[in-house]
C-alpha cells in the first residue's frame, strides 16, 4: 500500500491515502468488470501502458502520471487525477 501513497504523492496528491484510503482498508479484494465500459476502459489504458513502457520507453513513475491524464468517459470525460483531487479535498473538509 506504500506504493500506492507514493504514487499518489507523486500525482500530487497528498494526504488522500492517509485521510481516506488506510482507515477504510481491511483488506484489499479484487472483483470481475462486469460493465462493457469498465472492461473497455481497462483495456485502453493496458495498451497506452505498453506503448509508454515499450515503445516511448518511459519510466514507470511517469506512465502512472500519464494514465492518471487520460480522459475517461466512465468520468464524464475528466481526468482521473482531477477526481482524485477532489475527493482528496472532501476528505479533508
Amino acid at each position: 500500500m506504500k506504493a500506492l501513497d507514493d504514487s499518489l504523492t507523486r500525482d500530487g496528491i497528498f494526504g488522500l491515502y492517509d485521510f481516506a484510503i488506510a482507515p477504510a482498508i481491511n483488506s484489499v479484494n479484487f472483483c470481475p468488470a462486469g460493465d462493457k465500459s469498465v472492461l473497455a476502459s481497462m483495456n485502453q489504458l493496458v495498451f497506452q501502458v505498453k506503448c509508454d513502457l515499450l515503445e516511448s520507453g518511459h519510466p514507470l513513475p511517469l506512465v502512472n502520471q500519464r494514465l492518471n491524464r487520460i480522459v475517461m468517459s466512465r468520468l464524464k470525460y475528466r481526468y482521473a487525477v482531477d477526481e482524485l483531487l477532489a475527493i482528496a479535498d472532501r476528505c479533508r473538509r
